[in-house]
Formats: structure tokens, sequence, C-alpha cells
């Protein structure tokens, strides 16, 4: 169907795998750090599993896309499955791998365009719908490399050194 997508972002991040589950297991922290990306609600915020949240997301394009997401499945540090119901209905699953040198994390998106307007125009209008999603995916990943930026980084100015 012209209204269906399949993803694969991969990002790098100069980060313990540690960090960057904590941070894509939490649906808050997920708004916190991930510009275009608005939370309305949130239940379960304890456990990774079972959470849900309602979210408003803003991409390249003009309008906004709000989405009821829970999370399904989580085994720390390697996996997040989560299930997505809305103007998007779909699945995502996040692989996280250590490579020794950062953190990679993956994301398998399958999803279909179920806003009432944009459904119908899902098939002429799909180049722009595909470099919205990787405009919003780049947001991610900046937003994270931003948020977990190594601690020498975040220093005041008067605390680093000049080489």
């Amino acid at each position: 169907m012209n209204n269906e997508f399949h993803f694969v972002s991969r990002w790098r991040v100069e980060a313990r795998i540690e960090e960057v589950y904590r941070l894509l297991s939490s649906l808050e922290e997920l708004a916190r750090f991930w510009p275009g990306v608005r939370i309305r609600w949130l239940r379960g915020g304890g456990a990774v599993v079972g959470q849900q949240a309602r979210f408003e997301i803003r991409g390249l394009l003009p309008l906004r896309l709000s989405m009821t997401v829970k999370i399904l499945e989580a085994r720390a540090c390697e996996r997040i499955t989560a299930e997505a119901r809305g103007d998007l209905e779909g699945r995502a699953v996040w692989q996280l791998r250590d490579t020794g040198v950062d953190t990679e994390a993956t994301l398998f998106w399958d999803v279909q365009l179920e806003h009432p307007r944009l459904r119908r125009l899902a098939g002429p209008l799909r180049p722009l719908f595909v470099l919205s999603h990787a405009f919003t995916m780049w947001l991610g990943e900046r937003g994270l490399r931003k948020r977990l930026r190594p601690r020498a980084a975040r220093r005041p100015v008067s605390e680093r050194r000049a080489v």
C-alpha cells in the first residue's frame, strides 16, 4: 500500500551503551532531547515495559502527527520494541550495539500513515514524507548526542584546559 513505510535509521553515539539505552527506553526522556517531539501525557513512567505516552511530532513539513506509543518489550542495553497508534501506526524496534568505540543504535520503523487527510497523499508526497522522516531522525540523533556529550564538554569554560 502507498501509506506503508519501512525505515531503517542508524545512529552512532559516543557514549556508553547503558546511557543510550536509558534515554531511548524512557518515553519522557525522548521528548526532552528530541526537538520536534512533544509529550501530551505519560503513563507508567516507572518500569520500561508498559510505558505509554501521547506524542505530537513535527518534522520538516508544516504538519503535526499525533500517536500513542507503548513500550511492549525491552532487553536492557540490547533492544526496545514499541507500538504506535494514531496518525502513525506500526512497530518500532531499537537495537543497540556496543562497538567498543561508541554505541550504535538502529531503529527499524515499520509504519502506516493513517492521518485521514494525509493518507490519500501518501503516494504522491512519499518523497517528502521520507525526507521529513530523515530530518526528524537527524534532529533526534543530534539531540541525543548533545545530551550525552562527554562530561569534559559540559564543564564551564573556566575549568577547561588549553592545549
